[in-house]
């Protein structure tokens, strides 16, 4: 979530009142409670003084001292809260190891508690890693909040909250947490009704702050016993006695102290006594909870606004003064639901239009639209989400855009199309396949009810997308048949060319797939949606496939220039796909940078699991081209046991055949001994009828048995076309060339050697002969081949053969001539990913210097987000939790950059 777009209001603290009578007792105790407890809490009903207390002691608080305020609404939920604690933790520099924002994204995407713990985990260390001596959070009308995961997310953090911060709870009831055991071990402080009412001498007090009102001191006994000492209660009274020239109406409202119709009852005195301007600018400004002077003259049409806010403020009325560079109002809750009340019955036609403007100045679009549905404007409602939903979703939204969408009536829902596209398009960024499927298709049938040709088109773009990811070919194929003969919308005809990609793909027509993802790349030139360029995001299995890889590093370059330096979800994917195409370019070194990065958003982004799986299947191969065996069984176990939990069993024999399939290429990369290939290859599904198996092919040559292997190879080759995923085209013919050459068919094998070694400069596909490994490729450098192999193709051989030797640290083979140009072109060792880049020395030199993330930012003219990443980088490369610690490694380390 974007803490921009959050309202400034909701982590503003109020201001201490200047006529606020003295209360001791509860000040000491509650300023005690806040030093020294791991929670306080003060529960009391509306009117108890509860933000004016926690306001006192806020003022009194140490300059500097972390205070984080969130005033909790009626809409928020796990998500919102845990992005508006984050927008108020944003002043103290916090060492956040993931941005918060995307924390508070997955909270939203994850089902069950997974991100909910992930996410107050990564909260909890970053509290730890402050380096101030103690800190507040306070959560503010937390009664507001029905959401079981807001309570569970209070749960976990209380739990685990940092010694040197207190957590603060204010609500009219008793919240749904788990108390005892804090209240067992003196850890929790509780504030409520006894602690809160005034007392006698309290009241008298209060009295002496208002106008004389003769007779005033005699009554106070009675209308203590009335109010029971409710702060709230007491002042209405006084503005009744005074607004009613001495007539006290208590009479008429039931005994019950606090009962909500004594509040009524006297609050409407307070409202009819108003002069009318103002009486007719407070209802209708009831649509805002907060008050500003240009919300509310946008609201009201007002002019005099900010006088009127002055009035409001001057006359001490129900509301709370925010410690804001404007003056703003928060209407108390219960004063506000009485000028709703009488909105409804002074102006019942106009509240439709005061919920459009006030829709009007709200900046969050979620927000905006909420409003809208409130006034029964479905199409605003629906034309702010269409603006909004590609920036919504690229930045990871895509459950509090469905929340969003199901909150519109059913009947306009089903029949939008818009809403069901965009809806659909949200299931597709949770991984939610078939749900995707079925809302296009209800989307299609809607657009096709209303006659909305474009509308039906994209839909029907989307669903080819939807119908080849859950396996329905077919249907796909049928459609883009369909479409062939129709003129289409540039995004609908992107789409259609991309699920015909798909389609060459998933039938291993390479050539075509070439071809068709040219057009892909060039109908992207036109289209300025960063998300359509998401939406067609290749596969990470295209970077291995000759011809393709050289497109989708295209690709990867154009969307991460168009992604601006913004951290996005959609940038962990991409440093994944170049980690692939860097890896089967033969840029070793490149890949497993490119795999950092990637990693490296994955974990800021909180995005990890989306693509871990993609990271580890360019990894496993890294870690084999260097030799690392340890390393290339863990993945290849995290590999294979990924979708145990929810794959279909259907699903689950072909996820774990694909993962035999890598673990033997990769084990036979590494020299694995035959039986341990033997056990993965039992895993992978026997290759069909008339094909023969490569991997059969390899377990011959790894038992020794070179004539059978040589023959099983040699029948691979005019099959090789089929198997040019994931760079296995190139490898196999070396290998045949190996396995035919020990068998003494060396005209075969040079033959084969002839067809393979010019496609890999002519494809940058250095990456896929290193799969050959160090033994195969020595043996067919040192070989003295006949004239059909030229001599540029014999120094590529050698270059290889040393490439992939260095790799492992082995001794290189002594070249049979001069070192070729062409091995100056593979690239070196690079320098380790655990030093510090320059600008990250930079950035720990800043916070060695006592400058803030916005000193820091605009020093070096970054934005501050790019600063907290800086931090957390350098603080993952050195093993420090605090930039405290951060800035003593300096001191200690002047002259150098890692550790």
């Amino acid at each position: 979530m974007d803490f921009t777009a959050l309202a400034a209001t909701k982590i503003q603290p109020p201001r201490a009142r200047s006529a606020r009578i003295a209360r001791p007792a509860l000040d000491a105790a509650l300023r005690e409670a806040l030093r020294s407890k791991r929670l306080v809490l003060l529960v009391a009903p509306a009117g108890f003084g509860k933000t004016s207390a926690l306001a006192t002691q806020i003022a009194a608080m140490q300059r500097g001292a972390p205070l984080a305020w969130v005033a909790l609404d009626e809409d928020d939920d796990a998500l919102r809260l845990f992005a508006t604690l984050g927008a108020a933790l944003e002043p103290f520099d916090l060492p956040w190891r993931r941005a918060p924002e995307a924390l508070a994204g997955q909270l939203a995407e994850s089902e069950g508690e997974g991100g909910l713990r992930a996410a107050v985990a990564e909260l909890v260390n970053a509290l730890a890693g402050s380096d101030a001596p103690h800190g507040v959070i306070v959560f503010d009308d937390l009664h507001r909040v029905a959401s079981p995961e807001v309570h569970a997310l209070l749960d976990a953090l209380i739990e685990r909250l940092p010694s040197n911060w207190t957590v603060v709870i204010s609500s009219r009831i008793a919240p749904r947490l788990a108390l005892a055991r804090w209240r067992a071990g003196d850890e929790l402080a509780e504030f409520g009704q006894d602690a809160l009412r005034f007392t006698l001498a309290e009241a008298r007090a209060l009295a002496a702050l208002e106008p004389p009102l003769p007779g005033l001191e005699q009554r106070l006994p009675e209308l203590m016993e009335r109010t029971q000492g409710w702060p709230a209660g007491l002042r209405l009274c006084f503005a009744a006695l005074r607004g009613k020239a001495g007539a006290m109406p208590l009479a008429a409202a039931r005994p019950a102290a606090l009962d909500r119709s004594l509040f009524d009852y006297l609050a409407s005195e307070i409202i009819d006594e108003m002069p009318i301007a103002l009486h007719d600018f407070m209802v209708r400004s009831a649509v805002l909870r907060v008050l500003t002077a240009g919300t509310a003259a946008a609201v009201t049409g007002d002019a005099r606004a900010a006088q009127r806010l002055e009035e409001i403020e001057r006359r001490g009325l129900f509301v709370t003064a925010l410690d804001a560079d404007e003056r703003t109002l928060v209407l108390h809750e219960l004063f506000r639901d009485a000028l709703e009340e009488r909105l409804r019955k002074r102006f019942p036609d106009e509240l439709p239009q005061l919920l459009r403007r006030a829709a009007a100045v709200e900046r969050d679009p979620l927000r905006r639209a909420a409003l809208q549905l409130r006034g029964g404007d479905w199409a605003a409602a629906e034309a702010t989400l269409v603006e909004a939903c590609d920036e919504l979703l690229l930045q990871g939204l895509a459950a509090e855009l469905g929340r969003v969408i199901a909150a519109f009536p059913p009947a306009w829902h089903e029949q939008s199309p818009r809403l069901l596209r965009m809806e659909a398009v949200a299931e597709c960024m949770r991984w939610h396949w078939d749900r995707m499927a079925a809302l296009l298709e209800a989307s299609v049938e809607a657009a096709r009810l209303r006659g909305d040709e474009a509308e039906l088109r994209v839909s029907q773009g989307m669903l080819l997308a939807a119908w080849n990811a859950i396996g329905q070919s077919e249907r796909s194929a049928a459609l883009l048949s369909e479409l062939e003969g129709c003129t289409l919308p540039p995004l609908a005809a992107l789409l259609a060319a991309d699920a015909r990609c798909m389609l060459h793909f998933n039938a291993g027509e390479f050539d075509a797939l070439r071809a068709g993802f040219e057009g892909v790349m060039q109908r992207l030139a036109a289209q300025d949606s960063l998300l359509a360029w998401w939406m067609v995001s290749p596969p990470i299995t295209w970077a291995g496939i000759p011809g393709v890889g050289a497109l989708v590093e295209r690709y990867c370059d154009e969307a991460l220039r168009r992604c601006r330096g913004r951290e996005l979800p959609m940038r962990a994917t991409l440093h994944a796909l170049q980690a692939a195409t860097a890896l089967w370019a033969g840029d070793i070194e490149a890949a497993r940078e490119r795999a950092a990065e990637a990693q490296a958003d994955a974990r800021w982004l909180a995005r990890a699991p989306e693509i871990e799986v993609a990271l580890h299947q360019v990894r496993v191969f890294v870690d084999a081209l260097h030799g690392e065996a340890d390393a290339v069984r863990q993945r290849l176990d995290l590999l294979f046991h990924h979708e145990d939990r929810a794959a279909e069993p259907g699903r689950l024999r072909f996820w774990r055949g694909h993962v035999a399939g890598i673990a033997v290429r990769a084990l036979d990369l590494l020299g694995s001994d035959a039986a341990t290939l033997a056990q993965w290859q039992a895993q992978h599904p026997p290759a069909g009828a008339g094909r023969p198996d490569p991997l059969a092919a390899r377990l011959l040559a790894a038992q020794g048995r070179w004539a059978e292997a040589a023959e099983a190879f040699a029948a691979l080759l005019p099959h090789v076309p089929s198997f040019e995923l994931m760079g296995q085209g190139i490898e196999l013919h070396l290998r045949a060339a190996h396995a035919l050459l020990r068998a003494g068919r060396s005209g075969e094998a040079e033959a084969a050697l002839v067809r393979a070694l010019p496609r890999v400069p002519e494809w940058r596909a250095h990456g896929h002969a290193l799969m050959a490994g160090p033994a195969v490729l020595r043996a067919l450098a040192a070989q003295p081949w006949g004239p059909a192999l030229t001599p540029a193709a014999r120094e590529l051989l050698v270059a290889l053969a040393q490439r992939s030797a260095a790799l492992r640290g082995e001794v290189q083979i002594a070249p049979q001539r001069a070192e070729p140009a062409s091995v100056a072109a593979l690239p070196s060792e690079a320098e380790s990913p655990s030093s510090l880049s320059g600008r990250e020395r930079e950035v720990l030199e800043r916070i060695a210097a006592g400058d803030s993330n916005k000193l820091i930012a605009r020093a070096l003219d970054i934005s501050p987000h790019t600063v907290k990443r800086h931090v957390a980088n350098i603080l993952d490369k050195l093993a420090l939790q605090s930039r405290g610690q951060a800035a003593a490694w300096l001191r200690a380390n002047p002259r150098t950059s890692s550790p």
